[in-house]
């Protein structure tokens, strides 16, 4: 992946699921290998797309949301966010926390047209400082989330 990125390829171009590591294997490949777990946190708009745009069909996948929907003792009537899944499993300190915030506030100035950024900014190479940790940060803190809701 990190190949991908450092030499400009973008999900646009279809070549960041097409081409192979040193062994063969495309990112498609695992995507749709249903041995090979993945994590999501609400995964319909991502599976959709996938398959829309990349003919991506997710395998073996793991959403932490629904994992929360179902071990929860009250309140069933409502998904969660990722921001309270965060908030209430990961194991981050509360000023951890605020700044965990305070960085997803900042990536989305980046990306949502209605705050003033937009979405072609995760085309651009290098990327951005902070871009690649705060996705860094969420796969960690999903991590510890799953292991949280194992069921």
């Amino acid at each position: 992946m990190k190949r991908l990125m450092d030499n400009g390829s973008n999900v646009k171009d279809n070549v960041a699921f097409t081409i192979g590591n040193a062994a063969g294997v495309t990112l498609k490949a695992v995507l749709e290998a249903s041995q090979i777990n993945k994590v999501f946190f609400d995964v319909r708009n991502d599976s959709n797309a996938l398959f829309h745009h990349f003919q991506v069909s997710l395998q073996g996948v793991q959403d932490l949301q629904l994992m929360e929907l179902a071990t929860r003792r009250k309140n069933r009537r409502l998904v969660a966010s990722l921001a309270r899944a965060i908030k209430e499993d990961s194991p981050i300190t509360f000023v951890e926390k605020l700044k965990w915030e305070q960085h997803k506030k900042w990536t989305k100035t980046l990306f949502d047209p209605k705050k003033g950024g937009r979405f072609e900014v995760f085309n651009e190479r290098p990327f951005r400082d902070g871009i690649l940790e705060c996705c860094v940060v969420d796969v960690a803190l999903l991590n510890f989330a799953r292991a949280l809701r194992r069921l």
